[in-house]
C-alpha cells in the first residue's frame, strides 16, 4: 500500500505548521481547535488517541515550540512548531492525523505522502513509528530507531510514508516504543512530539 518516505524534502510537498491561526506557544488542541488547512479542500484534524477508553475519548495535545514552554533544547530546530503528547501513560496513544475534507471536516480526503520528525521528551533511545492507513482500510507500519538528546540541530528522526501508486493515505499514527536490551520494543511512557508536517497532497 505505501513505502516507507525516507527523503526529505519532499518534492511537492505543503508543510503544515502547528502555529496556523494564532496557535502560539502553549496552546492546547482539543475538538475545537484540531483541524489545520493542508491545500484547498483539504485539512488535517490532529489528536492524541487513548489505547483504552469506553467512551473513546480523546486526550489534549499542547502545541509548543522547541525553545518555548514544555519543550526547551530537543534535537528539532530552534524554528519548529510541536505538538506534545504531554503526560504518557499505559493508556495513552498515538499522534493521530486524518485527512478529510474541508466541506465538512468527516469525509476522509488521500494525500499522497506524508511525513514528520519526531522525539521522545526525555533524552535516550527509542523506536520512532508511522502507521499509515489507505483507503481501502490497509494499514502500513514503518519502524525508525532514534535517539532523542538536546542537540538542538535538527537531527530528530524523520517518519513518513508514501503511495506506491495513485493517493491512499487518509491517516497516519505517530508513536514511540522503548528498545530494551534483550532486543524486544515496548510502550514508551515518557511522552513525545512531532514536528511540522510535510504533505504531498
Amino acid at each position: 500500500m505505501t513505502s516507507p518516505m525516507e527523503i526529505r524534502p519532499v518534492a511537492g510537498a505543503v508543510v503544515v505548521s502547528w502555529d496556523q491561526g494564532g496557535r502560539s506557544a502553549p496552546t492546547t488542541i482539543d475538538d475545537t481547535n484540531s483541524g489545520f488547512n493542508v491545500s484547498a479542500g483539504v485539512m488535517a484534524v490532529a489528536f492524541h488517541k487513548k489505547f483504552i477508553s469506553a467512551t473513546k475519548a480523546k486526550h489534549i495535545l499542547v502545541r509548543t515550540d522547541q525553545v518555548d514552554g514544555d519543550w526547551e533544547g530537543g534535537n528539532f530546530s530552534d524554528d519548529d512548531r510541536l505538538l506534545f503528547t504531554d503526560s504518557q501513560s499505559q493508556k495513552d496513544g498515538p499522534i493521530v492525523i486524518e485527512f478529510v475534507s474541508a466541506a465538512d471536516l468527516t469525509t476522509p480526503v488521500a494525500v499522497a505522502a506524508a511525513g514528520a520528525q519526531l522525539q521522545t521528551f526525555f533524552d535516550g533511545e527509542f523506536t520512532g513509528v508511522i502507521r499509515a492507513i489507505g483507503t481501502s482500510g490497509a494499514v502500513f507500519e514503518f519502524r525508525r530507531r532514534g535517539d532523542s538528546n538536546a542537540n538542538r540541530d535538527g537531527s530528530a528522526v524523520f517518519l513518513g510514508a508514501t503511495s506506491d501508486g495513485p493517493a491512499e493515505i487518509v491517516r497516519i499514527e505517530f508513536l514511540t516504543t522503548n528498545i530494551v536490551n534483550d532486543g524486544h520494543a515496548r510502550f514508551d511512557k515518557r511522552g513525545f512530539a512531532i514536528n511540522q508536517l510535510s504533505v504531498v497532497p
